[in-house]
C-alpha cells in the first residue's frame, strides 16, 4: 500500500515514525505539509491511504477512518512563560484550571 504523511516538520510525524517508521518506511510515498492537500489526494488516489494522527476526527463520506488501535502513544502539553516577567492573573488561572483538570486525567 503507497502511504501519505505529513512531513517530519510536525508533531504528528514524529510520533509516527517513532511508533510505525519500521513497518511504513519503505510503503512512504507521498510527503506533504497540508493536511488538506493530502487528504484531497487520497480522496482523488484509490491507490493511497493517509496515516495521521487527529484530535478531532474529520467527517468525510468518501473516506474511511480506521483507528490505530493502541499506539502507545501518548503527548505531553506544557504550559511555558518567561522566567523574569510577572505572571498576570489571567496566566495563574489557565494554570490553575490545567492543574486542576489534569488532575481529573
Amino acid at each position: 500500500m503507497n502511504l501519505a504523511l505529513q512531513t517530519s516538520r510536525y508533531h504528528s510525524r514524529k510520533l509516527i515514525d517513532e511508533l510505525l517508521g519500521h513497518f511504513i518506511d519503505e510503503s512512504i510515498k507521498v510527503e506533504l505539509g497540508s493536511l488538506d492537500c493530502l487528504l484531497s489526494l487520497v480522496r482523488s488516489n484509490p491507490q493511497i491511504a493517509l496515516v495521521h494522527f487527529e484530535h478531532k476526527l474529520r467527517v468525510d463520506p468518501l473516506l474511511v477512518h480506521i483507528p490505530i488501535q493502541n499506539p502507545d502513544a501518548t503527548r505531553t502539553a506544557v504550559l511555558m512563560r518567561h522566567p523574569q516577567r510577572r505572571e498576570t492573573a489571567l496566566q495563574q488561572e489557565v494554570s490553575r484550571l490545567i492543574q486542576a483538570v489534569s488532575s481529573q486525567v
